[in-house]
């Protein structure tokens, strides 16, 4: 049972007139699961009288869980992102030893266990506090994508979308709240509805702080062009589809990541790699291992984790700051080339023996290493990873050998 009170006077009289029939009809509560929230925005001290059930003090705090939802005094939505967050980090952190030990090696499988297990509790009520907060749960899926493949935090957000063809998840959010939105349509003579109602009223009133409506509205508008107000038209025109906007949204968002794609300046080589065609589905390959590895590759940052071991080649020193491209040649030749991926693989001197054993072939071309990349299958992928762990032996005992001397 929840009271509500606009003042403390007001808040005393009705805990009175419960307490009265709670006597009248022989009931009790549990006073320690009994608290007093007052929610307000400003922080300044105020002085509160202390409130009384059968002569004993109400606990005053400053945040109460109802129903799985945590209610702050300040009314801050960060808050309770945060708290979902953590939950799902929880989650997270369950779904990850299933993924070891039900040895799940396709991406599909991972993301929908994911969506079942981690995202339906990340998400609860994010129709409501997930309106300032989309941010924060897509950094949130972000992150869940990059530990996937052993990823660098610093990893474009577009790449690891690309990769795995998965949606962003702001879709999923606000596919929630325009459900939540056709419920509120759905009942016009309701307690809720009145609530929509007079933020609906302030919004067009310009008192925007702290709108739940305004929130909503800035969101429609700017992720697939419609109002709340263009929402509730269309439901009573019988023309609301919430498939067709979600489409739509997914569509932009897209469209938006391969926009990043082509213009970036850190991964010129995966937009090649995009464009090549007949590309195969990571799903064929076998083993989970093999997945990370390939797709560290395509990411094409000089940095390399396999069997939990990294590997930085000298090419990092240049990834962010060009001015110290000279840091970054590589010290096993005299081509005077930066340490990358494609340099240790397709063109380096000093692996010149093993590339011929293993991949057939002196040099590659930069045409020949993106089909490689990019036409994947089970026996390739193996091959490439022989080699490319005999190139981190060889660099490693060239460098113990020049540290020694």
């Amino acid at each position: 049972m929840v009271l509500l009170a606009y003042n403390a006077h007001d808040l005393m009289e009705k805990i009175a007139i419960l307490e009265k029939y709670f006597k009248d009809n022989d009931l009790c509560i549990n006073l320690e699961k009994t608290k007093i929230v007052l929610f307000r925005h400003n922080r300044k001290s105020l002085f509160l009288p202390k409130f009384f059930w059968n002569n004993e003090p109400i606990e005053i705090c400053d945040h109460y869980m109802y129903l799985g939802v945590p209610f702050f005094s300040d009314m801050n939505y960060e808050h309770v992102g945060n708290h979902f967050i953590q939950k799902g980090k929880k989650a997270l952190g369950n779904l990850t030893s299933v993924f070891k030990r039900a040895k799940i090696n396709t991406i599909g499988t991972r993301i929908c266990l994911f969506n079942s297990l981690v995202k339906s509790v990340t998400m609860y009520c994010s129709n409501i506090w997930g309106v300032t907060q989309l941010n924060t749960i897509e950094r949130f899926h972000n992150d869940f994508l990059k530990q996937l493949f052993w990823l660098p935090r610093f990893t474009p957000n577009w790449f690891v979308r690309l990769e795995t063809k998965c949606d962003s998840i702001v879709t999923s959010v606000i596919k929630n709240i325009v459900t939540y939105c056709i419920k509120i349509f759905r009942k016009p003579n309701t307690l809720i509805k009145a609530c929509f109602d007079q933020l609906k009223l302030k919004h067009f009133s310009n008192c925007n702080k702290y709108n739940w409506y305004t929130d909503v509205d800035n969101i429609m508008r700017k992720y697939c062009n419609l109002g709340i107000d263009d929402l509730e038209v269309m439901f009573n025109t019988n023309t609301l589809c919430i498939g067709k906007i979600v489409a739509d949204i997914n569509l932009k968002l897209q469209y938006e990541d391969m926009n990043r794609m082509n213009s970036t300046t850190m991964l010129p080589r995966y937009g090649n790699l995009q464009m090549l065609p007949n590309r195969n589905d990571l799903n064929s390959l076998k083993s989970w291992s093999l997945v990370r590895f390939v797709v560290q590759l395509r990411l094409d940052i000089p940095k390399l984790t396999i069997a939990g071991k990294t590997v930085i080649f000298k090419g990092m020193f240049c990834y962010f700051d060009k001015s110290r491209e000279s840091e970054s040649i590589c010290d096993l030749c005299t081509l005077k080339t930066s340490e990358t991926f494609y340099h240790v693989i397709s063109e380096c001197p000093a692996y010149v023996y093993d590339r011929e054993s293993l991949l057939h072939c002196t040099r590659m071309t930069d045409t020949e290493y993106n089909h490689y990349l990019n036409n994947i299958n089970f026996r390739n992928v193996v091959t490439l990873l022989k080699f490319v762990q005999k190139i981190i032996t060889i660099r490693e005992e060239w460098l113990q050998t020049f540290n020694n001397s």
